[in-house]
């Protein structure tokens, strides 16, 4: 078949090895089916229950002047037979989101909604993020609920608990422009997890550096600290029983497949990302990682030159695939898995 020859042998030749658990790597460009706009920087990724379905949340963080990103749904079905291009649909909410629709990081509730971190523009032009609640229906969303967390200046990744409760990682505590710099120049440990009930978010883990993806996984938190390299697991909000996994790169997003192994993707290393996050000459591509966790062990099944996809920031696993996104990149990945 189409699948197994020429162009995705081509790519996982030119992107460096698969590692035993995925093969037949594509790299996948998509366009708005409306206006037939490029689809740049699918941050993160969330596999419906079912398997059947992906949700990409997209934002073009370097488009001049700004634009409104939205989530785009994926029906995994459509790459049987081994797609290079797809159009998909782009759903923001209903109604309009006031200081527009940017999502970031997102988790799927147990009853099949999104909850999504959305970066919208205040009067100020600043950036004044809410979660969003949305519900999903046959044609789009339908926003239930939007809410500032007071204090929680820096979201970034979304964990959906029972009812209206959520945790998220916030990854720098300043909420002023010149302390935020500050803290990132400086590395700071000012980073926390916070579980949200209600609206008012108290600290789970706190003093922590630059927190990234998080998710509750057998009655224990794991999150990533992307500065360290590493994936760090806590009984349930019980520091003394920390344990932390060296990934070999600095993780991002987590996601959690169906046998309970726990996925993690992110850029090789974080200052040639950073160079390619500013567009510094001679740093057109970024590499990427994919590892999973399982049994104690941390087993890596990709590493990428950058050819395949440009410093990766998700890894999400359903319907016998491999998808990855990266927040800078005009395309996604996907790759099959053999195990």
């Amino acid at each position: 078949m189409a699948w197994a020859l020429g162009l995705g042998l081509a790519l996982a030749l030119l992107a460096g090895p698969a590692l035993g658990m995925v093969e037949d790597c594509r790299r996948l460009t998509l366009t708005d089916g409306a206006t037939g706009a490029a689809i740049v920087g699918v941050e993160d990724i969330r596999i419906s229950a079912d398997g059947s379905r992906a949700y990409l949340s997209a934002h073009d963080r370097r488009a001049e002047p700004p634009t409104e990103g939205a989530i785009h749904p994926l029906e995994l079905g459509l790459l049987a037979a081994g797609p290079s291009q797809l159009s998909l649909p782009s759903w923001r909410p209903e109604p309009p989101t006031p200081g527009g629709f940017r999502p970031h990081g997102i988790a799927l509730t147990d009853d099949g909604e999104l909850l999504v971190i959305n970066r919208r523009v205040g009067p100020d032009g600043r950036i004044q993020p809410t979660i969003d609640r949305l519900e999903i229906h046959d044609d789009g969303l339908n926003e239930i609920w939007s809410r500032q967390i007071p204090g929680l200046c820096n979201p970034n990744a979304l964990f959906a608990l029972a009812g209206d409760a959520f945790l998220v990682s916030n990854d720098r505590g300043a909420c002023s422009p010149w302390r935020l710099r500050l803290e990132t120049w400086l590395g700071l440990s000012t980073g926390s997890i916070e579980r949200v009930i209600g609206g008012t978010a108290e600290p789970a883990l706190s003093r922590l550096n630059h927190p990234n993806g998080v998710v509750l996984l057998d009655d224990a938190l794991w999150f990533a600290e992307t500065r360290k390299r590493r994936v760090t697991v806590f009984a349930p909000f019980g520091p003394e029983l920390a344990r932390s996994y060296n990934v070999g790169f600095a993780p991002d997003n987590l996601t959690i497949d169906d046998q309970g192994r726990l996925w993690v993707a992110g850029p090789r290393r974080l200052l040639g990302y950073a160079a390619f996050i500013h567009e510094w000459p001679l740093f057109g591509r970024a590499g990427s990682r994919v590892a999973f966790i399982a049994d104690g062990e941390v087993t890596r099944v990709l590493d990428d030159d950058g050819s395949l996809i440009s410093g990766a920031t998700v890894a999400a696993v359903g319907g016998g695939l491999l998808l990855i996104g990266a927040a800078y990149d005009d395309a996604i990945a996907y790759c099959r898995l053999v195990d």
